[in-house]
């Protein structure tokens, strides 16, 4: 028993550990470096302990604020898209539920338009590049409400959107003209078989 809480002393700071180091030191080097041995093997698993809980702890205290940033940035996202489809029914002229060309022509003219397009993180500067971008991800010539919704929450950003946005469209635009050279030569391979098989005959 005497011995026990003499460890436990040494290890919680009861007494210093180096007065019972002394004691151990008149005797055979064996049980010094048991005793030295036993105080390291203590300190570490204390320090771990310690270590394990701090870090849960703040991993539990940087949870919340990792989960409500992603609810705010939600929140954000869900009011950009409303402010968008508004915008839609403005330039929509003709109520037709799409808009032209000239309708986002027309209305970028305002001044506030360019401006609320800005604060949605989005540069316009060249209306007809712009315009073509959005029509790439609809039908047809006419972009519907969810392509410009879904087209312009694509191309937020410091441009970088719009260019990676610019490049599918070019490659797009690339295969496309393959497939129709493919196409094409499709046709003529088949012309030239026909005239060879009327020649041959």
């Amino acid at each position: 028993q005497v011995a026990a809480l003499s460890m436990f002393k040494a290890t919680t700071g009861g007494n210093d550990w180096d007065y019972y180091y002394s004691i151990l030191e008149q005797t055979t080097w064996h049980y010094s470096v048991l005793y030295i041995f036993f105080l390291m093997f203590v300190q570490i698993s204390l320090l771990n302990i310690l270590t394990s809980v701090f870090m849960n702890h703040a991993m539990e205290l940087a949870e919340p604020d990792t989960i409500q940033q992603a609810k705010e940035q939600r929140k954000k996202d869900l009011a950009d898209a409303s402010e968008l489809r508004n915008m839609l029914l403005n330039m929509d002229a003709n109520e037709s539920g799409t808009l032209t060309v000239e309708e986002f022509r027309s209305y970028l003219e305002r001044k506030e338009a360019l401006y609320c397009f800005k604060v949605l993180g989005l540069d316009v500067k060249n209306s007809q590049e712009f315009f073509e971008l959005l029509v790439s991800m609809s039908e047809g010539n006419e972009v519907d409400v969810n392509s410009f919704v879904e087209g312009c929450m694509t191309m937020r950003g410091s441009g970088k959107g719009i260019a990676q946005q610019k490049m599918i469209m070019d490659t797009r635009k690339v295969l496309k003209a393959q497939e129709e050279n493919s196409r094409r030569l499709e046709r003529i391979e088949a012309e030239l078989r026909q005239q060879m098989a009327l020649l041959s005959g």
